[in-house]
């Protein structure tokens, strides 16, 4: 007997195209049907989407950036979002490049320490929780698209709903949250200190 598999790429998006009443696919290999690349782009929005709030799996903590020898912090193309809260600086992301709104400007005086980063994962390198979330998810949007069947909708929404209270169960769960150790209240105990 063996032990089930995660979920791969192939399967959500063959699963997405069953639940229309479509074949599947043996590859996401192209060329592949149009109906494959359409559940493929949904499956890839959707992946992107959910983990943009930025999840246990997908946040780093206590990240030093580096500037380059032009003073500019340049992040890869799989940062979706970058928090400097602790360490007190206001930036923002502008394409790749770190940006600093106090200054406005593209260039840092010293190197960034503190910082939290979302990053981006890809589909198979999710928890198995958040891959059938995100799975789910852009199922209905499939649907929506593809079929007027309402029954079938409803009952994937509320298989959606299902989903995502599993995989939020599971973030809280992996991230071991504590209101003494949690990244807001250190912030603020960190500026109380700074201000002695």
């Amino acid at each position: 007997m063996s032990l089930p598999q995660h979920i791969t790429k192939l399967e959500a998006v063959n699963y997405m195209l069953a639940s229309v009443g479509m074949a599947p696919l043996s590859t996401l290999v192209p060329p592949i049907p149009l109906s494959g690349a359409e559940a493929e782009n949904k499956l890839d929005m959707m992946t992107r989407s959910i983990q943009l709030k930025g999840y246990h799996f997908n946040t780093e903590y206590d990240v030093t950036l580096t500037r380059a020898a032009d003073n500019t912090i340049t992040l890869g193309q799989d940062i979706i979002r970058v928090d400097t809260s602790l360490c007190g600086l206001d930036v923002t992301l502008r394409g790749t490049a770190l940006f600093n709104k106090e200054t406005n400007t593209a260039v840092f005086t010293a190197d960034l320490t503190d910082i939290t980063l979302v990053r981006y994962l890809p589909f198979e390198s999710m928890p198995e929780p958040f891959r059938y979330w995100v799975m789910m998810e852009a199922l209905i949007k499939f649907q929506a698209d593809k079929s007027t069947d309402q029954v079938r909708y409803t009952l994937s929404s509320v298989e959606v709903a299902e989903a995502k209270a599993v995989a939020k169960q599971y973030d809280l769960e992996t991230a071991d949250h504590n209101i003494l150790s949690d990244q807001s209240s250190q912030g603020i105990l960190n500026r109380r200190r700074n201000r002695r």
